[in-house]
């Protein structure tokens, strides 16, 4: 889902923004929580739909043309669509035309209200909100400066090698093995995630290109690109940017990332299986040994 579609799902649905605090008082930020289909209001239901990419024709018949997006959904969203639709009767125009309609459809039917708890999110937390709903806002008297000038300064000055990115991750295993503390082994693997995450800014920052005889323009460009590094999402844009060439990836599991940092409680660790919710509230699973192998591999692939 996109920063615009939450925006446009946040005043559609009248939503607020809440602040996660931690039991410390250490804020991690907003979230915004999504109502279940039963909950919206049934004359909003085609509007949230429309945003989510499947505007179902509940009033009236039209063109199979007019449903040029259906091809473009995933597996699943789509086979609940055409669950959703039912099947079609065709009618025909004075001037010759056929039209589809789909009598079965309706906002408060089973199939729709699976549909619109399929789209939706249960949650959206800090890092994936628009900029207007975010808690950590940029300092209005200097809207270019970043809290992590100084460590992303670093990147820049003294990069920290491949080698001991992957350094790192594997003795970071080989504690999470040794352990049997559950809490220790989460910490780790909080731990692996910022890793790789510091380390997939430093490499945007650097492909950034150096400007010596304009001082000025490259503290700003900088200034401008930390800003977009820290978000997952614009980071990818960044480095697709200045390395068209390199297929950028998502790190892996991130979602498995957000639960750890918002909600660590809800990750289990048992028999080198973790098991957390996604954005959904969804349950997942990952063993720990391909956890480490995908940072690894992502490491080696992407950030090489």
């Amino acid at each position: 889902m996109t920063r615009q579609q939450i925006e446009d799902l946040v005043h559609l649905l009248d939503l607020q923004p809440q602040t996660e605090i931690g039991n410390d008082g250490f804020v991690f930020g907003n979230y915004i929580e999504f109502p279940s289909a039963i909950q919206i209001d049934r004359d909003l239901i085609p509007d949230v739909l429309d945003i989510l990419g499947a505007p179902l024709p509940f009033e009236g018949a039209v063109t199979a043309s007019s449903l040029h997006w259906l091809p473009k959904l995933n597996a699943s969203t789509r086979a609940l669509v055409l669950k959703t639709l039912g099947e079609p009767t065709v009618v025909t125009t004075e001037t010759g035309e056929y039209l589809l309609r789909f009598p079965h459809l309706g906002v408060r039917q089973k199939e729709t209200t699976e549909l619109v708890d399929h789209l939706l999110p249960s949650t959206v937390y800090e890092h994936d909100l628009p900029d207007t709903h975010l808690y950590w806002q940029p300092d209005p008297e200097n809207m270019n400066q970043d809290a992590d000038d100084e460590l992303l300064d670093l990147y820049r000055s003294q990069p920290v090698t491949l080698d001991t990115l992957i350094g790192e991750l594997t003795s970071l295993h080989t504690t999470f093995e040794a352990t049997g503390e559950t809490t220790v082994q989460k910490a780790i693997l909080l731990a692996c995630f910022s890793l790789v995450e510091s380390f997939t800014r430093q490499r945007a920052l650097l492909k950034v290109p150096l400007f010596p005889d304009s001082p000025k323009l490259e503290q700003l460009l900088l200034k401008l690109l930390r800003r977009e590094v820290v978000n997952d999402q614009r980071r990818r844009q960044v480095v697709n940017a200045l390395e068209p060439e390199k297929l950028w990836e998502e790190i892996p599991e991130w979602q498995l990332r957000n639960a750890l940092a918002h909600d660590i409680g809800t990750v289990l660790i048992e028999d080198g299986t973790i098991t957390f919710e996604d954005a959904n509230r969804k349950p997942q699973k990952v063993l720990a040994d391909q956890l480490f192998e995908g940072l690894i591999s992502y490491a080696n692939k992407t950030l090489g």
